[in-house]
């Protein structure tokens, strides 16, 4: 080997570690947005199920049984969390409400932080009509 291609090999020694080290970290940090965003969609996911779970429970004993459509909507909320996501849903609560002839259930919960905090918070809602029954 001449001295020129030499030179030129000692000055690029050590470029490979210094493209792994500034590499890497965006490699696993990406890895890690992916798979909180992946949780998040998830999450989200299971929170719209459990609040149509309540909200039907809600809508179909709303009528028959005043004193406890409530807590029935609630823990059919809760439930239909714990059946679809055991550990992923953190502190799960749901909150029925009545307005007019609608009844409304919305859930929210936190999603376990990977590295991203901003992607913990989900929420939502799902609503519909009382079941009624009028005669002519």
């Amino acid at each position: 080997m001449n001295r020129r291609a030499r030179r030129a090999q000692d000055r690029e020694a050590g470029y490979s570690v210094v493209e792994f080290v500034l590499w890497v970290p965006l490699f696993f940090g990406l890895l890690a947005f992916a798979l909180q965003a992946g949780m998040y969609l998830w999450a989200e996911h299971v929170a719209q199920s459990a609040a149509q779970a309540g909200a039907l429970t809600a809508q179909d004993e709303y009528v028959g049984d005043r004193a406890h459509w409530y807590d029935d909507a609630r823990q059919a909320a809760l439930g239909q969390c714990r059946q679809l996501a055991p550990d992923l849903l953190q502190d799960p609560a749901a909150a029925p409400s009545q307005s007019g002839t609608t009844v409304t259930v919305t859930v929210t919960a936190h999603v376990p932080e990977i590295l991203f905090p901003f992607l913990t918070a989900v929420s939502a809602s799902a609503s519909g009509p009382v079941e009624t029954w009028t005669t002519p």
